[in-house]
């Protein structure tokens, strides 16, 4: 779990002017409930989840990758606990797309480690998961997205 002394260098990095933290992790009860307790700790606007999920699996744009075909690992008792967990703190098909969280309420795990049945696919999640993280982020010509706070100050 996220202690707040990780929380807290966290958001000194964050606060540096480095915009928001992008966490890449897989879409299990463990990854999840760990990004939930960072975005509490640093608000929805700095934590985003880029990890296993249907925007980053479809951002790759390869049909091996469709959480149906992917190998998914079965969730243990205490998993499934956790997930119950999860869930009271955030809607699984919000964070992760119908597809991915469809997979997960149905007791099955998608790990970043299952796309290593292929060369490349897992540094083309991670790229696929900054390439989000970047339009997010930015607008028309990369420039910033105004914030709510810039935009109650025009």
């Amino acid at each position: 779990m996220l202690t707040r002394a990780h929380a807290t260098a966290i958001a000194a990095l964050a606060a540096g002017g480095s915009g928001p933290v992008t966490f890449v992790g897989d879409a299990d009860p463990m990854d999840l409930h760990t990004f939930l307790s960072l975005r509490a700790h640093l608000g929805p606007e700095r934590a985003r989840f880029y990890g296993v999920s249907d925007a980053v699996l479809d951002a790759m744009g390869d049909p091996d990758v469709e959480p149906e075909r992917l190998r998914a690992r079965d969730l243990s008792a205490f998993d499934k606990a956790h997930l119950q967990v999860v869930q009271a703190l955030a809607d699984p098909e919000v964070l992760l797309g119908p597809r991915v969280a469809a997979a997960l309420l149905n007791g099955k795990g998608l790990e970043i480690e299952a796309l290593s049945f292929r060369a490349g696919l897992v540094p083309a999640l991670f790229a696929a998961a900054l390439k989000l993280a970047s339009r997010r982020s930015a607008g028309p010509g990369g420039a910033r997205r105004p914030t709510r706070r810039t935009r109650k100050r025009r």
